[in-house]
């Protein structure tokens, strides 16, 4: 496994990290046996993953207790949370106890990067959030802090973010499929020491190159639901031929070439893939240090 910086926050993280938000049990992914899970966390740190990515608001915080029992205080874990989306308004107090909360859970003394969970730009621009946000760090209660961007404004938020300063991260869409952070954003982040986090590296699965446009998937499945929505699978299954062509040309599983894609960023962190079970967590982690052919990373930028 390769180690890289979260930006100027002083936190070394691995290059491929686990995303938790469906460990412990219905996710937008289907469902998971919480001893699944579990394992599949042990089994990603024994492979030398460090970088855990859940959220107070996945499975109403069942993810990080999920976590919490897998992982707890460990040493050598670094622990990404995130506060927002339904749980209302940022404010000093509603914060606080959100990062109190999701410390019982996860069972640690600090959350080492903690970010607002799909906020709007004023919220991000607004000096009582980041003070607030200041305070938790301060009391010890967070050790950095950052933004977890929505899908159709991330490059307006990033860059936000990125104007005020004092958020050293930020978690971003980023998938050969979903490039549009990668010419703007990428670099003013890098030049501002701000660490991005690429999630959805894989697009929601299609990129495993276990999935085709015949693929039924299970009802309570978010590609099945509509949460993803249909015509954006459709879009994206068209263009999996030649991508699975070329990776086979090339030696590489499809899902590695399309994690070490969003790694060939020097801007990117650490890239995190959902992980359901132990031979995801192989898979996964199997990623680092991948390096793609020149015709590959062509065909991806011309897709």
């Amino acid at each position: 496994m390769k180690y890289r910086q979260l930006g100027n926050s002083g936190i070394e993280v691995s290059e491929i990290g686990a995303g938790t938000s469906t460990i412990s049990g219905q996710g937008t992914y289907g469902a998971v046996d919480e001893t699944d899970g579990i394992a599949a966390v042990l089994r990603a740190f024994e492979l030398g993953v460090t970088f855990f990515d859940t959220a107070q608001g996945y499975a109403e915080g069942r993810s990080e207790e999920a976590l919490g029992k897998a992982l707890g205080n460990k040493p050598g874990v670094v622990i990404c949370t995130k506060v927002g989306g339904r749980a209302g308004p940022f404010t000093a107090e509603s914060l606080r106890s959100a990062a109190e909360g999701s410390l019982r859970r996860l069972r640690r003394d600090a959350i080492d990067v903690y970010l607002l969970h799909n906020p709007a730009i004023e919220q991000i621009s607004d000096p009582a959030v980041q003070e607030a946000l200041e305070s938790l760090k301060t009391d010890g209660l967070v050790r950095s802090y950052g933004v977890s961007c929505v899908t159709r404004v991330a490059v307006e938020q990033g860059e936000e973010v990125i104007r005020q300063g004092g958020y050293t991260s930020m978690q971003v869409p980023l998938n050969i499929f979903q490039r549009q952070v990668v010419d703007g954003l990428l670099p003013h982040a890098q030049e501002a020491g701000v660490g991005v986090i690429a999630r959805v590296p894989l697009a929601s699965g299609l990129l495993t190159g276990k999935y085709t446009k015949e693929t039924v998937f299970p009802e309570n499945d978010g590609r099945a639901t509509g949460t993803i929505p249909r015509e954006q699978l459709e879009q994206e299954f068209g263009k999996l031929p030649a991508l699975m062509e070329q990776a086979s040309n090339d030696g590489v599983p499809l899902v590695h070439a399309a994690l070490a894609w969003t790694l060939s960023h020097s801007a990117v962190s650490s890239t995190i893939a959902g992980v359901k079970n132990e031979a995801q967590a192989e898979s996964n982690a199997s990623a680092s240090g991948v390096t793609l052919s020149a015709a590959f990373l062509e065909l991806a930028r011309t897709l």
